[in-house]
């Protein structure tokens, strides 16, 4: 469906009205006609963000909240890490590598890497190579996979890392967050030495600072009647300086660019305080399900009818959902194609008088003028875009 921005921060929401629509909101029959088309056009909301320890510090509203809770950090880079079996002591029997929950445990008998199994020093006979051939083997074998695969991503080993003959490089299948599994040994660096606690990426985590430019890039371009297709806003992020590899539609990504759209146009995004969006020891994991929502709940009494009277199922009342900030759905139709040639969105977006009578009228900064006056300007209103961001008008 086609969005129709707002593109001035100097007119309030509720005041610039759409009235060539239709059915109209006012005229609407509702047992006969469609959703209404009519409506008022409102800003975007972009509230400033705050991060805590990786969590969101007060509720956030808009689109740096919805670019923090749901685009995911170097989305087309490939998590990898380094394990070493040749830290300060030998490896022992019963020492583990934990790969995403999966656990790979050495043994001193003939290992099975069916059975995540792989050769502690003895077991190798104090090679190291072996060891490390012995814990490619497990990683890679079908067994393992599978169960790797079910705790997040596939992941293959090879050997001669950066760190000698007992070095192991871990790659995930997968790009993204989905691939940055947690990573973790037994003891605590003294025989086993890895290089993170997850499969890390070149880049990771946005900074407060980094979202806000995003932000404001992306606002730029709507305000500029600019297209804002896919490419476009990773083009956006990508710019910001230190971030690489996001991408809107990669495969850890919890958006879309149509939700980016509908924020654009005003629809209202939520995240909540305290909440997760990193984890891990540096606060660098990407969370894999989004803490924030369009829909706030509430308690409602009347989900059902019984014996004449609206009553709740449960008994206090029942949990629904209802929008953070709604907006009007635009559909495709006659009188919108009209509109977008000569009517109203045509006018709005080629450019109409503001405030004509401000410069004209003397004003007096008396509270029931609200002490405040503009100067006459013609300017660009909306911004209409399609569902692929390209711009309408």
């Amino acid at each position: 469906m086609p969005y129709i921005c707002l593109t001035r921060t100097d007119i309030p929401d509720g005041t610039l009205q759409i009235l060539d629509l239709l059915p109209n909101a006012s005229q609407r029959h509702p047992g006969y006609d469609p959703p209404a088309q009519t409506r008022y056009v409102n800003r975007v909301q972009n509230e400033a963000l705050a991060l805590v320890n990786g969590m969101s510090n007060g509720i956030k509203n808009g689109l740096s909240a919805y670019i923090l809770d749901r685009i995911e950090p170097g989305g087309t880079q490939v998590g990898t890490a380094e394990v070493d079996l040749d830290a300060p002591g030998a490896v022992l029997a019963a020492d583990t590598i934990t790969i995403g929950g999966v656990v790979f445990t050495a043994t001193d008998a003939l290992y099975d890497p069916a059975l995540q199994e792989f050769y502690s020093d003895v077991g190798a006979g104090s090679v190291e190579t072996a060891m490390a051939n012995s814990l490619i083997d497990a990683v890679n074998d079908p067994a393992s996979q599978t169960l790797l695969v079910a705790a997040g991503s596939g992941v293959f080993a090879a050997a001669g890392g950066s760190l000698g003959a007992g070095q192991v490089l871990l790659t995930a299948l997968v790009a993204g967050a989905t691939g940055a599994l947690t990573l973790a040994e037994s003891t605590a660096g003294l025989r086993i030495d890895i290089s993170d606690d997850h499969l890390s990426r070149t880049f990771e985590d946005f900074t407060i600072r980094q979202i806000a430019n995003i932000s404001e890039r992306i606002i730029l371009r709507l305000d500029a009647a600019s297209a804002l297709t896919a490419t476009d806003v990773n083009t956006a992020i990508n710019a910001e300086g230190g971030v690489s590899g996001c991408d809107i539609a990669s495969v850890g990504t919890l958006g879309s660019l149509i939700e980016m759209l509908s924020i654009l146009a005003g629809r209202g995004y939520r995240l909540p305080h305290f909440a997760t969006i990193y984890t891990g020891a540096g606060y660098d994991i990407w969370h894999s399900a989004a803490a924030g929502s369009f829909d706030i709940s509430h308690l409602v009494n009347d989900s059902r009818m019984v014996a004449g009277e609206l009553v709740p199922n449960a008994i206090g009342g029942d949990i629904a959902l209802m929008p953070v900030k709604g907006i009007t759905n635009t559909y495709h139709s006659s009188a919108l194609e009209i509109s977008l040639l000569e009517g109203d969105l045509s006018k709005m977006g080629a450019g109409i008088t503001l405030w004509p009578d401000s410069d004209d009228v003397p004003h007096f900064p008396w509270t029931y003028q609200k002490g405040a006056s503009y100067s006459t300007v013609t300017a660009r209103v909306v911004t209409v875009y399609d569902d692929d961001g390209s711009v309408l008008v």
